[in-house]
């Protein structure tokens, strides 16, 4: 849970840095247009300003609003810096011409055909219209209305006529700008792989997946990216009071909201962890007397079947007919899975379940033998199946007559319970909204979990922990901590499940996804968030001003 809560916070840093990269940038633009009035430079600080937005947009840990429009801002603020760069041409040597890309000619036609391409991208992400029939024809054509892709163009493009202002023209302070934006590039590269994150390949869609390889690599390149951005803009500014001093207090503003919303949120998790961890607790309490009033219900049918008469008579007298009418009325009545009729051989009289199972022994059952020992018993008991296991509590109870000296003589025992299955656990989570699995030793016999691919349960898989096997299973204690359930990290309660004689012979695991708690974590982050930035942007005009007066002053 810490590891996505650091990765999160990690990529929030990461792209506020870059957002601050960009609006220095901006501000070093503006401040150039102030004075010289162009219309390239207007056009290349509003897409600095529109592209540190799409950054910041992309920093926020849920969306604030749809990715599709998210990413055409960053379309948009793309489209200005290339267009600046376009009616930009490149400064040379004298002597030299600018290279033929940069004649009006094809200047007009890039500008109306990006143009073009934004209008289709905005409409169909505004969803005006279906997508046009060539497309819908050919596939592979699809993937042309992506913003993403488009994006990974223009940048390509912003690219080129940067290294032809650095390589072919005078500018070579335009070196780190140039590298800024060919990392840029390359980050948008794997930000594109996103389009395939749901290939039905495994590998693909797992390499693919957020906070995995792809993401990391991605993310890695943009810091690189930010880190070549801020040394071009610092390389401007370092001669300059009033953009040092500005963008010294805008540094300081984004440290302090960053730092601020960090260790609030990272309070607020704190919080909620603590407050989950002591709902399980809770919910262990509530189980173990959810499982002893189970027992107490077990062990009183058991005890109200043993002496009713119609039983004792029909057992005294071995009548197979009598006893299977009674026990299976008074199974039905009593709401039990199971209950069986049992001489004082241990020999199966009947099954009021299962009429045709009779004759096979269960002297060796503790509880049996037990009962015929003249003591009420009530157990835990597994039993392995072929694939599966099955765990129940079981009660039994002596049924006593009068021998012919007038003496009490036990003459059989009624066994009867509950299976712990399917509907045992759907009924408690039911009731407590509780994920719950009952282990036979070590392997799952009954689980609320279902498997999203086939819609069954997750049944006969074996827990292989071995922190959780040592505690429970060896020790016979508890475990409160972290465990893996299909493969996704939770907070679990294991309890050890324990028979008459007091071995541990299963488990209870009850737990909570640890993306559950993130997520209510991330509902607060978003909140701090918002906040954070909304007094971020509000603090660019006080500190503005604030900087201008700091210069005028220094100045006089």
């Amino acid at each position: 849970m810490w590891e996505q809560f650091w990765i999160r916070n990690i990529h929030y840093v990461l792209e506020t840095f870059l957002t601050f990269a960009l609006i220095t940038a901006g501000w070093i633009y503006i401040d150039g247009w102030l004075i010289e009035r162009k219309i390239k430079t207007l056009f290349r600080a509003s897409g600095f300003f529109i592209l540190a937005v799409w950054t910041i947009l992309g920093a926020a840990p849920v969306p604030i609003i749809r990715e599709t429009l998210s990413d055409l801002i960053g379309f948009a603020g793309f489209i200005f810096v290339l267009i600046s760069l376009l009616i930009d041409p490149v400064p040379v040597r004298p002597g030299q011409t600018s290279p033929r890309i940069f004649k009006k000619t094809w200047i007009r036609s890039l500008i109306v055909f990006l143009s073009l391409v934004a209008g289709l991208l905005t409409a169909r992400s505004i969803q005006v219209f279906q997508m046009p029939l060539p497309l819908t024809l050919l596939p592979s054509a699809q993937i042309f209305l992506e913003p993403k892709i488009w994006m990974l163009i223009l940048s390509a493009c912003i690219t080129f006529f940067l290294w032809l202002h650095y390589k072919s023209g005078i500018q070579y302070e335009w070196k780190f700008f140039y590298l800024g934006f060919l990392f840029l590039t390359l980050s948008l590269i794997f930000a594109g792989a996103i389009l395939w994150q749901n290939s039905p390949n495994v590998l693909v869609a797992n390499l693919l997946a957020p906070y995995h390889l792809v993401w990391v690599i991605e993310h890695a390149i943009k810091l690189i990216s930010a880190f070549a951005l801020g040394v071009w803009a610092w390389g401007f500014i370092r001669f300059r009071v009033f953009p040092q001093i500005f963008s010294s207090f805008i540094a300081l503003a984004f440290i302090t909201f960053i730092l601020t919303t960090i260790i609030y949120t990272g309070f607020m998790l704190t919080r909620i962890r603590a407050s989950t961890v002591g709902d399980l607790e809770t919910n262990v309490k509530t189980l173990q007397f959810a499982l002893e009033k189970v027992k107490e219900s077990a062990i009183l049918s058991a005890r109200i079947t043993a002496t009713n008469p119609q039983i004792r008579e029909a057992v005294r007298r071995k009548d197979r007919d009598a006893l299977f009418q009674n026990l299976n009325a008074l199974m039905f009545e009593n709401k039990t899975d199971f209950m069986l009729a049992i001489n004082t051989g241990g020999e199966v009289l009947i099954r009021a379940e299962d009429r045709d199972r009779f004759g096979d022994s269960l002297a060796d059952d503790s509880v049996v033998w037990r009962a015929l020992d003249g003591k009420s018993t009530v157990t835990i008991s597994t039993r392995q199946g072929v694939s599966i296991p099955t765990v129940s509590i079981k009660a039994g109870s002596p049924i006593v007559d009068t021998s012919e000296s007038g003496e009490p003589e036990i003459i059989g025992t009624i066994v009867t319970g509950y299976l712990l299955d399917l509907a045992f656990v759907d009924g408690i989570k039911e009731l407590t909204n509780l994920d719950i699995t009952i282990f036979a030793n070590d392997t799952s016999a009954a689980t609320t979990f279902v498997i999203s691919d086939t819609g069954g349960r997750l049944l006969g898989v074996r827990e292989v922990d071995a922190r959780i096997l040592n505690a429970v299973l060896k020790k016979g204690t508890s475990y409160l901590g972290s465990a893996l359930v299909l493969n996704q990290p939770f907070l679990a309660a294991y309890i050890p499940l324990k028979d008459v004689e007091n071995t541990t012979i299963g488990m209870f695991f009850t737990g909570r996804s640890q993306a559950a708690i993130l997520a209510l974590a991330t509902e607060t982050m978003q909140i701090s968030f918002s906040i954070s930035m909304l007094l971020m942007l509000l603090s660019i005009l006080p500190l503005w001003l604030l900087s201008r007066f700091i210069t005028y002053n220094q100045s006089v």
